[in-house]
């Protein structure tokens, strides 16, 4: 059901800048204590929803006036929010702020965001959400697509839905966070037209539309919201006297009047009670905003102005705009789509209470003159014709139903087939996308097995310099040995010279034999130690190379085959990459044939016309040297039947002109299109060509790390309500909630 609802109008001033002071400005306005009222002057006040003073602060305004707007487009309705006033007043920086990263700064629309998805995050987990934004600006009569400046000249077209109103065909980006907005409201802000006047070091010269859309979707029962969001930043009125504009700036200040004293005339045909046309087509402003002024939306207008008196008259004509605004009555209604099953369901149960209506007539007309309640025959027949206008009433909203469940079913077949259309044609560049996706993960295996080869490596290579140094120590002990035995010989040389001595020797030599003996033992024990110490340490050694050996070759068995599967999806890759360059080759060629055959026929017009043009000539000079009469002899049938052939092929010449144009600017779209795609996948191709990981990072190296915008698009997967909720809901509860939110 809709309401009527009166767009709320509030109001903000600044404080006077130095250009207003130079010119002896002083301050002119008073707001009285409720905060609603203002006096601007001796001779003028006015009532408001809010005024805020020169001390409000962003989260102030934003609270007051942008976020009951945003909680009821939340809701399913659509909303609006307009900036309005002169030049250098703070439209813009009410609307975004001197920087959308300043957090006590920051305007409604990037403050809108927050509010957004923590009411994702607090829905119900039943409730499926898909948020899109678009941004476009009006310059010069001239709607631009800001997210895609190459769109310069877009035109605004009728939803046929059902929804009814207006809607620019402009980019519209799916987000799934905030950053993804403000992302879109960088990329917009930088295109947007400004340039510095004497009143204003960045003047807005357009127009600026934030369009935001929140689709909920019940998984429950298939029931959809759909409310819309509109912020817009207009362009302030100029004097030219005050801001010296010249030139290009001239035209433009030409162009923003204008569209703002159209806006003035709509709204003054919407309040004046008379007018039967309201002029919504008068400019591309007003045609866009067609519903947030006197149609289904909830509105807020901002008037932003000047405390000086420099500058009272131009804020007098603003607070006067704004008076006649606040009599404007919208007709909101909450855009609720319901499935072909709930309505069928609705049909049903319609069909039900139908039933049982009729059972109760015929009970009623079989009744007799007095039941046992004591109703006379005339009240039967007063409840009979109720009834009957109760069954009539059941039956239109029935068929009503029945209508609306079979324009939804064809509004479901033509999706389907629109969506089967559409991945027939993604199919090939999805294939080549997840071709690549194979061959970067490949790679990533690839490069980790290197990794660890290098790794083996090493320690094979230490493991080899411990086998040496034990090698060369064990040689060594095995070349002292012999010196021992030597000095065994000795000893036993020393044995045989006991022998043969006298049994009279001395006590000395006695205890030096004695201590050579030691000394030998010694000798021989501690290289039996060593050789058995040496043998154990080199048999490991051997061992461990002989495993880390096999390992190593399982490795590169590995690296073998990873390396063939690479090779297979890097030729893959290259198949699709060579098949698209032949497509666009093949485009190139039917390019060059068509604009060939253009050319022809253009040069076949101009020699036609050529004929034409000496045939006149010739008979002009007949003419005029008095051979009318020979000529009209002659002639004059087969000349008028000449003519007449030569017309008509230039006039079919000409459509097949115009023809070939356009199927050349359509070939010229196609193929720019497909350069586009190839560039994009040789970029990325090089991209992943040149990515080769270090040491460091390749342990991240198998999920990168994109940037927020990358995975915007018609991809991004629908958000999901719930996730902060304190206390857990029982289904029951939940199901109550969205049938409360939806009316069901």
């Amino acid at each position: 059901m809709s309401a009527e609802d009166a767009i709320r109008v509030l109001c903000r001033f600044r404080p006077q800048n130095q250009l207003e002071k130079n010119n002896g400005g002083t301050d002119c306005v008073r707001i009285d204590g409720d905060g609603k009222s203002v006096t601007v002057g001796d001779n003028f006040s006015c009532t408001y929803d809010r005024v805020f003073g020169t001390d409000s602060t962003q989260a102030e305004v934003f609270e007051c006036a942008a976020k009951p707007v945003i909680e009821e487009v939340m809701r399913g309705y659509n909303g609006t929010i307009l900036a309005y006033g002169q030049t250098s007043c703070g439209k813009t920086y009410t609307m975004e702020g001197p920087s959308i990263d300043d957090e006590e700064k920051k305007g409604i629309i990037p403050r809108m965001v927050n509010v957004i998805f923590d009411a994702v995050m607090d829905a119900d987990d039943a409730i499926e959400f898909s948020i899109a934004v678009s941004y476009v600006e009006i310059y010069m009569e001239k709607i631009r697509d800001l997210l895609d400046p190459a769109r310069a000249n877009l035109s605004i077209q009728m939803d046929k839905s059902g929804g009814g109103g207006t809607y620019v065909d402009a980019s519209e980006l799916y987000v799934g966070s905030p950053e993804d907005v403000m992302q879109c409201m960088r990329r917009g802000s930088v295109n947007r037209t400004t340039q510095a006047t004497r009143m204003n070091e960045e003047s807005s010269r357009s127009h600026s539309i934030f369009i935001v859309t929140v689709v909920q979707k019940n998984r429950r029962n298939g029931a959809e919201l759909r409310g819309k969001l509109y912020l817009v930043d207009l362009a302030g009125s100029e004097k030219v006297s005050k801001t010296h504009a010249e030139g290009q700036a001239m035209e433009e200040a030409k162009q923003i009047n204008k569209s703002l004293s159209c806006l003035g005339q709509v709204i003054n045909h919407l309040t004046d009670g008379k007018s039967t046309h309201i002029p919504y087509r008068d400019s591309k402003l007003t045609r866009l905003l067609s519903e947030s002024l006197g149609g289904n939306s909830k509105t807020c207008l901002m008037l932003n102005c000047s405390i000086s008196s420099y500058n009272e008259e131009e804020t007098v004509s603003t607070l006067r705009f704004g008076q006649r605004a606040k009599k404007i009555k919208n007709q909101a209604i909450v855009n609720l789509e319901y499935s072909a099953e709930e309505l069928r369901r609705m049909i049903d149960q319609l069909n039900k209470e139908l039933v049982l209506e009729k059972a109760r007539v015929a009970d009623l007309e079989a009744g007799g003159a007095q039941d046992e309640g004591g109703a006379t025959p005339g009240e039967h027949r007063e409840g009979v014709q109720e009834l009957l206008a109760l069954k009539e009433e059941l039956t239109e909203q029935n068929q009503e139903l029945q209508d609306e469940v079979e324009m939804l079913q064809e509004v479901q077949d033509e999706l389907l087939e629109s969506l089967q259309q559409k991945e027939i044609e993604d199919k090939s560049a999805d294939d080549i996308m997840q071709l690549r996706a194979d061959a970067d993960l490949m790679l990533e295996s690839l490069a980790e097995l290197k990794f660890d080869n290098e790794k083996k490596d090493l320690m094979i290579e230490d493991l080899a310099r411990k086998l040496a140094y034990t090698e060369e120590e064990l040689s060594r002990l095995t070349l002292e040995k012999p010196q021992s035995a030597e000095e065994m010989k000795h000893l036993a040389k020393l044995d045989d010279m006991k022998i043969s001595t006298p049994t009279g020797k001395s006590a000395a030599q006695e205890a030096k034999l004695k201590s050579l003996e030691q000394y030998n033992a010694r000798c021989e024990q501690w290289i039996l130690a060593q050789s058995a110490a040496g043998g154990q340490v080199l048999e490991q050694l051997r061992s461990q190379l002989d495993d880390l050996e096999t390992e190593g070759r399982s490795v590169q068995k590995e690296d073998a085959a990873m390396t063939v599967v690479v090779r297979t999806l890097e030729d893959k890759v290259e198949e699709q990459a060579m098949l698209m360059s032949d497509q666009a080759a093949q485009f190139e060629q039917w390019k060059n044939v068509i604009k060939q055959e253009l050319e022809q026929k253009c040069a076949r017009i101009v020699a036609i016309e050529t004929e034409l043009n000496e045939e006149k000539e010739n008979n002009k000079l007949m003419m005029s040297s008095g051979n009318h009469d020979l000529l009209q002899a002659r002639n004059t049938m087969s000349m008028a039947r000449r003519l007449r052939t030569q017309d008509q092929e230039i006039v079919q010449l000409q459509r097949v002109k115009r023809e070939l144009e356009q199927e050349r600017q359509t070939h010229l779209k196609m193929i720019t299109s497909r350069d586009d795609r190839i560039r994009h996948l040789d970029s990325q191709a090089d991209k992943h060509g040149n990515a080769t990981p270090s040491n460091d990072d390749r342990s991240c190296s198998r999920s990168p790390k994109l940037s927020p915008f990358h995975a915007m698009g018609k991809i991004v997967k629908p958000l999901r309500g719930g996730g902060r909720r304190r206390s857990p809901l029982s289904s029951a509860e939940k199901e109550n909630i969205w049938l409360q939110r939806f009316n069901l």
